[in-house]
């Protein structure tokens, strides 16, 4: 049995035993094999994204939370607990809107296009 082992080497990812570079390509990979110069862009897209999946998640959490406190200290049963979460979604949403907006517009800056707008809308 041949037992292979991934190694990367000088920029360019192969298997041991085999000196051809991966046929397959996957984005972020320029045609020398190297990563190419979009790879700082593509994880910072990444790391906005996921900045965004958490702002969702603490907005909601801290609307329950906070409901389930409030319930706590004036006994009013679920009722703050819904509005809290209510409130939550309401807050990630349109905080979600906003901030995928400002990535879109940078991501199309950053190709060239644009809307032609001036005033900040896209």
């Amino acid at each position: 049995m041949i037992k292979y082992r991934f190694e990367i080497e000088k920029g360019h990812a192969r298997l041991s035993g085999e000196r051809k570079r991966l046929a397959k390509r996957g984005p972020g990979v320029g045609s020398d094999g190297g990563l190419d110069e979009d790879w700082p862009s593509t994880l910072g897209l990444l790391l906005r994204l996921t900045g965004i999946g958490w702002y969702v998640a603490v907005a909601i959490a801290l609307g329950a939370v906070g409901g389930w406190w409030l319930d706590g200290r004036l006994g009013t049963g679920p009722a703050l607990t819904l509005l809290g979460i209510a409130l939550g979604l309401v807050v990630a949403l349109t905080g979600m809107i906003r901030m995928l907006r400002a990535v879109y517009r940078a991501s199309d800056q950053g190709r060239g296009g644009g809307t032609g707008r001036t005033d900040g809308r896209s």
